[in-house]
C-alpha cells in the first residue's frame, strides 16, 4: 500500500471518528434541547397578591382611596377612559376602564365602571350605559413573590396575548430574517455589521432570535469558541423541533430585561410591570420601542436617561422605516419622555413586615407545596391603602414622639397590626419605625410585658362568675401587702399612687386601677385568669404569680391581637391569618386548609367587657379620643409597664382591631404611657382610614339597667350620676335606691308592691 493511500485511509478514519463524535454530540445536544425545552421551561416564582378592591354602592371607599389604588395598579389618568388601564375624574365622578382579572371564583372581564361618591362611601356604581352594577373588583396589587434560587422573576405570556406591534418591532430590530432562516443567518450577521458601522452605534446584532434564546436558555454569555459552537448547533436543533411561533414565545418570556436589586427581570411581561407598572397589552409605541431597545444593550434607565432615550429612539427609527409607526409621528414619539415609573422597586417584597407573616404561615401550613418553582398565585388579606396609612402613622408618629418628649433620636421603636374583626384577616402589619426595612419584626417577635392590657382578661374572668361579679359590683381599691412563700413581698400601687376605696368594677377597669385589679384577680385566683387567657387564644407558660395579674408577662403584638380579636369578635376565636387562598397555574385551589372558628366565650360576658372598653374611651385612660372621634363609638385599653418601658394600646371600631406597641429595643424606660405613646399611633391610623362606630348588638341574655354606681343598686334614669349598664343572666342588682340616696329597698319588695 502506497504511502499516500495510507495517509488517505488514516485521514478517512479520523474524519469518520470525528463524524461519529459529532453525531454523538449532536444526539446528546438534541436530547438536552428536547428534554429541557419541551418540558417546563422555567422555574416559575409564586406571586403574592393583596386583596382585590371591592366596589359597590355603599362600599366604604373614598375617592382619594380609589385614586391612590389606581395609581398603585398603574392606571393612567386621561380625559376619557377608552381602553383598559385608564381612568378619568370629573365632577365628583370617577370613570375607570377596569382591566379585568382571572379570580379564583370567576373571571372579571374588562369593562367601564362609573362611580359617584358621598364622603367616605361609594354612593352609586354603574356601567358604561349607566346601568347599576351590583359589585365589581379591581385586580389585586402584586405585593411580592417567592422566587427560585436563581431569583428570576417573570410573568409568562402567550404569544397570542403579546401586542402585534411588539412582535413586529422585535423582529425588525433583532432578526428581520427570523421566519426565513434555520437558526442562524450569515446574511443577517453581515447586514448587522454593516448597519452598525454606518450608524456608528449598535442598531442590530448578528445573532438571530433563536441564537439569543439558546444563549439565554442553555449556554450563557461566556465568550468562548465552545460556547459559540454549542449555540450554533443547538439553534439548528431548536429550529428543527419547534415552530417559529414556539421559539418566539419562549424568547419573549425568557430574555433578560433588567435587574431590581437581587431580582432578575426576565421576559417582556414582567419587564412591562417593572418599568411602566402596566400590563404588556397597554403599552404605547414609544414604550414598546424602549423595551426592545434595551435588549441589545442593557442599562439602568434611571441612572442613564439620555442613553435610554437614545436607544429607544433608534428602535423608533426602525419602526418608522418599516412602516410600523407613521413617519409623521416619529418626531413626537422621539421627543416624548420615557414614562417609566419614578422609582424602581429594589426590594423583593415592598411590605417586609407583612410578608414575614405571610412566609411564616406558608412555612407552617403549606410546607408540602413547591412555592419556589411552580408558579402559584397566593392571595392575601393585605389592604394596600390601610397598610400605607399604618406605615405613615408609625413612621411619622415615632418621629413626633421622639421630638415632643425629647427622647434620644432613633432609639424609639414601634409596631402595629390591624385585623379585620370577625374573619381574623390581618389587613396591615408594620414591624418597626422604618416600615420598608426588612429587619427585626417587632410585631411578630418582640416579646414585651403587656402591662394593663391584661386587665380586660381579669375582668372578663370576673363577670363570667356572674353570681359574684357584675359591672357594678363594688371592689376595693385599697393598698395591701402580699407575702410570698419565698419571703419576698408584693406591694402593688396605682399609677398616681392614690387609692380610691370602693369602686364599681367597670370604673376600675376604665381607669386601669392596679389595686382594685390585683385584689379582684387574687380573689378569682391567678390560674383562673390564665385559663381565660387560653380561651382567648393564647397558651402561655406563665407561673401563677400575682404580678402576672398586672401584666408582668410578655407577649408579642400579634399574640395580643389574637386575644383582643376574640373579645372584639364576641367571643369567637379564630387564628389570625394573612392567607386567603393559593391557586396553581391552572386556577385550581391547592393546599386547602380548614380554619378553626370556635365560640370560646359566651357573647353575654364578652358584651360586658366590650362595654367597659368603651367606657375606657369615654371616661377612662383613653378619654383623649373623645374630641378626635366625635360621635364615633370606640372600644380600647391602654397598657403601660413598670418604669414606662412599654407603651401599648389595643382598640377597635366597627370594622378593625388595631394593636400598637411603642418602646425601646434595649428595654430602657421612656416617658410614654399607653395613652401618650401607642394610643397616639392608633389614633392617627384610625383617623386616616376613617373609623366607624361599633355596632353593638345586645345578646339575648343581656339586659340593661340604670344603676347608682356608688351603691351597686338600681335607680331611675333621671337620677344624678346614674349609669346604664348591661347585665348577663339576671345578674342585675337586687336592690333599688332613691335619687336622694335615702333608703334602700329590696327589689323583690318593689315587685311585690308593683313599684
Amino acid at each position: 500500500m502506497s504511502r499516500a493511500l495510507k495517509i488517505f485511509k488514516f485521514l478517512y478514519q479520523i474524519a469518520l471518528i470525528c463524524l461519529l463524535a459529532l453525531v454523538g454530540y449532536m444526539i446528546w445536544l438534541d436530547f438536552r434541547v428536547t428534554a429541557e425545552f419541551s418540558g417546563r421551561k422555567w422555574d416559575l416564582p409564586s406571586h403574592i397578591y393583596a386583596r382585590p378592591l371591592e366596589l359597590f354602592a355603599g362600599a366604604s371607599v373614598s375617592q382619594d382611596e380609589l385614586l391612590w389604588e389606581l395609581d398603585q395598579l398603574g392606571y393612567r389618568r386621561v380625559a376619557s377612559a377608552k381602553s383598559p388601564g385608564q381612568f378619568s375624574v370629573a365632577q365628583g365622578r370617577v370613570q375607570v376602564f377596569a382591566r379585568g382579572f382571572e379570580f379564583w371564583d370567576e373571571v372579571e372581564e374588562p369593562r367601564i365602571l362609573m362611580m359617584e361618591f358621598a364622603g367616605e362611601y361609594i354612593s352609586n356604581l354603574s356601567d358604561a350605559n349607566y346601568s347599576p352594577v351590583g359589585i365589581a373588583r379591581l385586580e389585586p396589587l402584586r405585593i411580592g413573590g417567592i422566587f427560585p434560587e436563581t431569583v428570576e422573576d417573570r410573568l409568562p405570556i402567550a404569544l397570542g396575548d403579546v401586542p402585534p406591534l411588539l412582535v413586529a418591532t422585535l423582529i425588525q430590530v433583532e432578526d428581520r430574517a427570523f421566519f426565513d432562516h434555520y437558526g442562524f443567518s450569515i446574511r443577517g450577521i453581515a447586514r448587522a455589521a454593516l448597519g452598525n458601522l454606518a450608524a456608528g452605534q449598535i442598531v442590530g446584532g448578528g445573532s438571530t432570535i433563536t441564537q439569543q434564546l439558546v444563549k439565554n436558555f442553555f449556554v450563557g454569555n461566556e465568550q468562548t469558541l465552545k460556547r459559540k459552537i454549542n449555540e450554533l448547533l443547538m439553534s439548528v436543533l431548536v429550529e428543527f423541533h419547534y415552530s417559529k411561533e414556539e421559539i418566539l414565545e419562549a424568547y419573549i418570556n425568557e430574555v433578560y430585561m433588567g435587574q431590581s436589586g437581587d431580582r432578575a427581570i426576565h421576559g417582556f411581561g414582567m419587564a412591562s410591570w417593572h418599568y411602566f407598572r402596566q400590563p404588556l397589552e397597554e403599552l404605547q409605541p414609544e414604550q414598546i420601542a424602549f423595551l426592545v431597545g434595551i435588549l441589545k444593550d442593557f442599562y439602568d434607565p434611571w441612572s442613564g436617561t439620555e442613553r435610554a432615550v437614545a436607544r429607544r429612539n433608534v428602535a423608533l427609527q426602525v419602526m418608522a422605516e418599516t412602516g410600523l409607526v407613521a413617519q409623521d409621528d416619529l418626531a413626537n414619539l422621539q421627543a416624548s419622555s420615557l414614562s417609566i415609573v419614578s422609582r424602581p422597586l429594589r426590594s423583593l417584597n415592598p411590605f417586609p413586615g407583612y410578608m414575614r407573616q405571610v412566609l411564616d404561615e406558608l412555612d407552617q401550613e403549606y410546607e408540602d407545596l413547591d412555592l419556589r418553582n411552580e408558579g402559584y398565585a397566593i392571595f392575601t388579606s393585605l389592604d394596600p391603602w390601610i397598610q400605607n396609612q399604618l406605615e405613615n402613622s408609625i413612621r411619622n408618629g415615632v418621629n413626633s414622639l421622639e421630638a415632643g418628649y425629647r427622647i434620644e433620636e432613633d432609639k424609639l421603636q414601634a409596631a402595629g397590626i390591624l385585623t379585620k374583626i370577625g374573619s381574623g384577616q390581618i389587613t396591615a402589619l408594620v414591624g418597626g419605625r422604618e416600615p420598608k426595612f426588612d429587619g427585626f419584626n417587632r410585631a411578630l417577635f418582640a416579646d414585651r410585658a403587656i402591662g394593663s392590657l391584661i386587665k380586660p382578661v381579669v375582668y372578663l374572668t370576673a363577670v363570667q362568675h356572674h353570681y359574684r361579679y357584675s359591672l357594678s359590683t363594688l371592689i376595693e381599691d385599697a393598698p395591701f401587702i402580699l407575702d410570698a412563700p419565698n419571703g419576698e413581698t408584693w406591694v402593688p400601687q396605682n399609677y398616681d399612687g392614690q387609692a380610691r376605696g370602693p369602686i364599681a368594677l367597670y370604673a376600675a377597669m376604665a381607669n386601669s386601677l392596679n389595686l382594685a385589679t390585683a385584689r379582684l384577680g387574687l380573689d378569682l385566683e391567678v390560674q383562673t385568669v390564665l385559663d381565660t387567657l387560653y380561651l382567648l387564644g393564647i397558651d402561655v407558660d406563665w407561673p401563677d404569680y400575682p404580678a402576672y395579674l398586672l401584666g408582668a408577662g410578655g407577649l408579642t403584638p400579634i399574640e395580643v391581637s389574637t386575644i383582643f380579636h376574640t373579645i372584639a369578635a364576641d367571643g369567637f376565636y379564630s387564628p389570625l391569618t394573612t392567607i386567603q387562598g393559593i391557586y396553581d397555574s391552572q386556577g385550581e385551589q391547592v393546599g386547602v386548609r380548614v380554619r378553626e372558628i370556635e365560640q370560646r366565650i359566651d357573647p353575654a360576658y364578652v358584651h360586658l367587657i366590650q362595654y367597659a372598653m368603651q367606657v375606657v374611651m369615654l371616661e377612662g385612660t383613653g378619654k383623649s379620643m373623645v374630641n378626635r372621634f366625635p360621635d364615633v363609638a370606640l372600644a380600647g385599653k391602654t397598657g403601660t409597664t413598670n418604669d414606662y418601658r412599654d407603651s401599648w394600646f389595643a382598640g377597635f371600631d366597627g370594622s378593625y382591631l388595631g394593636v400598637f406597641w411603642v418602646g425601646r429595643d434595649d428595654n430602657q424606660p421612656t416617658p410614654l404611657t399607653g395613652a401618650t405613646g401607642a394610643l397616639e399611633l392608633w389614633s392617627s391610623t384610625f383617623r386616616a382610614i376613617g373609623a366607624e362606630s361599633i355596632n353593638y348588638i345586645r345578646p339575648p341574655d343581656v339586659e340593661y339597667f340604670w344603676v347608682d354606681p356608688e351603691r351597686d343598686a338600681r335607680t331611675s334614669d333621671n337620677c344624678a350620676g346614674a349609669v346604664y349598664l348591661p347585665y348577663a343572666y339576671g345578674s342585675e342588682p337586687d336592690t333599688r335606691v332613691r335619687c336622694d340616696g335615702v333608703g334602700v329597698v329590696e327589689d323583690w319588695l318593689n315587685r311585690f308592691l308593683g313599684l
